[in-house]
């Protein structure tokens, strides 16, 4: 997983596509076989979500703010998974999905910023 890690952070920062389409299934495969998601997967997920399918993207990012709709307080590295899967969908021109992640995590109550 450290290796999908800084895979997504050099594809985001040169534009460069350096996965091949098997290592990028393999890991979409791990993420559909998630049945919960924790904060270290909640985490990993936002980290990774250029190396997924946009599908699956779109599929996590409703389940995470579904489980998450309703709940008193919502962390940040939730707020921050959201938001980076909806830049993602807007990255691969799915903006239909990108809007309906954007308004089910404005539907959430997010925990304030204490300084």
């Amino acid at each position: 997983m450290r290796v999908a890690n800084a895979a997504n952070y050099y594809m985001d920062l040169t534009k460069t596509d350096l996965t091949d389409k098997e290592f990028k299934a393999e890991l979409t495969q791990c993420f559909k076989n998630i049945n919960y998601l924790f904060e270290k997967e909640i985490i990993l997920f936002g980290d990774v979500q250029l190396l997924l399918d946009t599908t699956t993207v779109y599929r996590l990012a409703r389940e995470l703010a579904s489980k998450m709709y309703g709940r008193d307080l919502v962390t940040m590295s939730v707020s921050i998974t959201l938001l980076n899967a909806v830049f993602v969908l807007i990255k691969r021109k799915a903006t239909d999905e990108a809007r309906k992640v954007l308004n089910a995590t404005c539907q959430l109550n997010f925990q304030p910023m204490i300084y």
